[in-house]
C-alpha cells in the first residue's frame, strides 16, 4: 500500500512508512479498516512538506474515481468518503524527550533535597532557578537557530526577543556589580574571599551573590545591599557544600 501511495502522490518511498497496526473503525458500518501510515519530514525545501502530502493524500482519495487511485488494487479498495486524516502519535514522537524530560526533573529533585537536607538554612532552591535560566536561555537558541527560520515571519522577532533581553540583563547586572565594586565594605570582603583556599566554591558563590544584590535592589533595599549581599553568599556556600564563613 505505502508503495503504491508514494507512486501516486509521488514522494520519496523513505517518507512513507507504515508500523502495520491496523485496526477496524468502530464508527463505520460497513467495518472498514484504519490503515496506519506514518509520513516523514524532509530537510529539503524542495520537498512537500508533510502538511501538504496529507492534504494531496486526502484530495487523491476523495476524488479515487477521477484518478490512477480507482484504477489498480490495493488503492481502489480505499474510502473515498473518509479520505486521508492525520492523527498524531504524540507518545511516539515525543518519547524520548519526555523520558529525557523525566529523568532530568528526578535528578534536579535529588539535588536540591539533598541540599536541602544538608544545609536546610541555605537558599537551596537558587539551583532549581540557575537549571532552569540555562534551559530556558538554551531552548531559545535553538529555536532561533534550527525551527525560526523555517517560517520567514517570524525569524526577524525570534532575533529580537533573544538578544535585546540579553543585553537588558546583562546591563543590568553589569551596573549593579560595577556599583557594588566602588563601595570600600564589598572591596575588602571581595579580596578576603578571594584568599580563601575553597576558590571553586567562592566563585560560584560569588555569581550567586550578584544575584542576591540584584533582588536586594528590586526589593528596595539599596543600602543594606553589600552587608546582605555577603551573608547571602554565606548561604550559597554552605547549600553547596562549604563550611567558608564570609561574616
Amino acid at each position: 500500500m505505502v508503495a503504491r501511495l508514494a507512486k501516486l502522490v509521488p514522494i520519496d518511498p523513505s517518507r512513507i512508512t507504515t508500523n502495520r497496526r491496523n485496526q477496524p473503525d468502530p464508527k463505520a458500518p460497513a467495518h472498514q479498516i484504519l490503515l496506519s501510515v506514518t509520513l516523514k519530514s524532509s530537510d529539503d525545501r524542495s520537498q512537500r512538506t508533510v502538511q501538504q502530502i496529507i492534504d494531496d493524500l486526502d484530495d487523491l482519495v476523495r476524488n479515487k474515481g477521477y484518478n490512477s487511485f480507482s484504477l489498480e488494487y490495493p488503492t481502489s479498495c480505499l474510502d473515498e468518503t473518509y479520505g486521508f486524516l492525520p492523527v498524531a502519535n504524540l507518545w511516539a514522537t515525543y518519547e524520548i524527550k519526555l523520558i529525557g524530560l523525566f529523568v532530568g526533573l528526578l535528578i534536579l529533585a535529588i539535588i536540591y533535597f539533598f541540599a536541602r537536607w544538608k544545609h536546610p538554612e541555605g537558599q537551596n532552591f537558587v539551583v532549581v532557578k540557575l537549571v532552569l535560566i540555562v534551559t530556558d536561555l538554551s531552548l531559545d537558541i535553538a529555536f532561533v537557530l534550527l525551527s525560526a527560520r523555517n517560517v520567514p515571519q517570524i525569524l526577524k522577532p525570534s532575533i529580537i526577543f533573544l538578544i535585546v533581553p540579553i543585553i537588558f540583563n546583562s546591563g543590568l547586572a553589569f551596573s549593579i556589580l560595577m556599583n557594588e565594586i566602588r563601595k570600600t565594605d564589598f572591596q575588602e570582603w571581595f579580596v578576603w574571599q578571594s584568599t580563601t583556599p575553597d576558590t571553586d566554591v567562592d566563585i560560584i558563590g560569588c555569581e550567586v551573590a550578584v544575584g542576591g544584590v540584584g533582588h536586594l535592589y528590586r526589593m528596595g533595599l539599596e543600602n543594606n545591599a553589600t552587608t546582605t549581599a555577603a551573608d547571602y553568599v554565606k548561604v550559597a556556600f554552605l547549600s553547596t557544600g562549604s563550611v567558608t564563613d564570609t561574616t
